[in-house]
């Protein structure tokens, strides 16, 4: 996913400053549009991924809605800073301030850490009571793999966030059992 999203930002980077050139005719023209389309898209993709893997399961609807607002903030933002650039100083303008804020978004995502990726269990559990509940809760939460726990006794449930790599079921229906 890193490589993927450095890679579209830098593809879209290496577009920018080859644009003078790819803007003679209209075949380079095309190939230019080309270039910046298919990272854009990319980016269209994981950017949304990326917000719901690192938003609390609570507020995944909240991070998304706050991100789209966002993005068409932006959106307008960049439209009305690319009008005032193209009218001061033509496309070049433009073009350079591009280049600028994707130099800057690639070296920003050089360092970013690529969230793991989790799966979701739900496990369904004997009838317990709110101090059963949070004492599983603590226990679910410390097996290998779990990264997040929460039992809801109400419902009946255990919904757990895992990394698959390090999590073992066993030891869940162990503590769901209440096996030691």
């Amino acid at each position: 996913m890193k490589a993927v999203f450095i890679g579209s930002v830098a593809v879209l980077l290496l577009g920018h400053l080859a644009m003078p050139w790819l803007m003679g005719n209209v075949w380079l023209t095309a190939f230019f549009l080309l270039v910046f389309f298919t990272p854009f898209n990319i980016l269209e993709a994981c950017l949304p991924t990326l917000i719901s893997r690192i938003a609390p399961p609570d507020a995944k609807g909240t991070a998304i809605g706050v991100f789209s607002s966002v993005q068409f903030f932006g959106t307008f933002l960049g439209a009305a800073a690319g009008g005032f650039l193209y009218e001061r100083w033509d496309s070049a303008g433009v073009a350079v301030f591009d280049i600028g804020l994707l130099a800057v978004w690639l070296l920003l995502a050089l360092g970013m850490i690529v969230p793991a990726t989790l799966s979701k269990r739900v496990y369904t559990i004997p009838e317990l009571d709110r101090e059963q509940a949070a004492s599983l809760t603590a226990d679910l939460q410390t097996l290998p793999g779990v990264h997040k726990a929460r039992v809801i006794a109400n419902e009946r449930a255990a919904y757990l966030e895992v990394d698959s790599a390090a999590f073992d079921e066993q030891n869940v229906l162990k503590l769901i059992a209440g096996e030691p």
